[in-house]
């Protein structure tokens, strides 16, 4: 067996692995025993951190990590199946800031429901996964691999990040800018700790934060728009539209913000 490493930036990684290990089963048992807005958001998050972490694994040493693959796949799953759960929450959340308006009442009794048949097979499949263990990684030498993944992560904002920000119509687009700087903050997250790295994984969380509230608005747009028109849908579609070009705009405002992805400002 090959001596384990010693450098820092694998040390780092197996350490931070060790803790999303134990992120992920804290956040399965919450969410079996209470499938809230804030236990599957924590889940999802929770996933997506180890996603991260196993996928700087480089290609010699996958063999050891077979089981996490697997796991991966099936978190995976879990994903999907709560993305439509999690979409209920951003509205509903967005309907309980409309001053009891009794119309968005009605919205939410009815997203209620349909929440509570979207979290069956979810439910399902997280009780499952929770009684396989969150694969342990072997110890090797990753030093190179991880910063190759980061290289990489933010070639792809560089790339495409001029036309993706040249229109707040461009929503697929942010969409995917936003996973990529999640990823890449994830991955960041696995490094030794520096005050540079901070600084760039605050900004990162920032970029996140912005888009987020963006898709959010979109999200909440496109739920209201499938209604039968209403004064109440019309004004809200209005409200949202407004507050998805004013983060738009915020992103682009501000040269420090774009400064944040190492984009110069136009």
């Amino acid at each position: 067996m090959p001596a384990k490493s010693r450098d820092p930036v694998t040390l780092a990684f197996l350490e931070r692995y060790r803790i999303l290990r134990k992120g992920v089963k804290k956040g399965l048992k919450n969410f079996i025993t209470l499938p809230n807005e804030n236990n599957v958001h924590n889940l999802r998050n929770a996933f997506r951190r180890l996603n991260a972490a196993v996928a700087v694994i480089p290609r010699k040493v996958r063999s050891d990590s077979k089981d996490a693959k697997k796991y991966v796949e099936r978190d995976r799953q879990i994903l999907k199946l709560t993305s439509q759960v999690r979409d209920i929450d951003i509205i509903s959340e967005r309907l309980k800031r409309c001053n009891n308006n009794p119309y968005g009442k009605t919205l939410l009794i009815s997203l209620k429901t349909k929440r509570r048949d979207g979290l069956k097979r979810p439910l399902r499949e997280a009780r499952k996964l929770s009684k396989r263990r969150v694969p342990s990684l072997k110890d090797r030498k990753l030093d190179g691999w991880i910063e190759a993944e980061i290289s990489k992560l933010r070639k792809g904002i560089e790339d495409h990040i001029q036309s993706t920000l040249s229109s707040d119509e461009n929503l697929d687009e942010l969409h995917s800018l936003r996973k990529t700087i999640r990823k890449l903050r994830y991955t960041l997250e696995l490094l030794p700790d520096s005050k540079m790295r901070k600084r760039e994984i605050a900004g990162l969380a920032h970029w996140q934060d912005v888009l987020g509230d963006i898709l959010e608005c979109h999200i909440f747009e496109t739920y209201l728009a499938s209604l039968n028109p209403t004064e109440f849908s019309k004004r809200s579609i209005l409200e949202a539209r407004d507050s998805r070009k004013a983060k738009y705009r915020e992103l682009l405002d501000r040269p420090e913000h774009l400064g944040q992805l190492g984009i110069k400002s136009q």
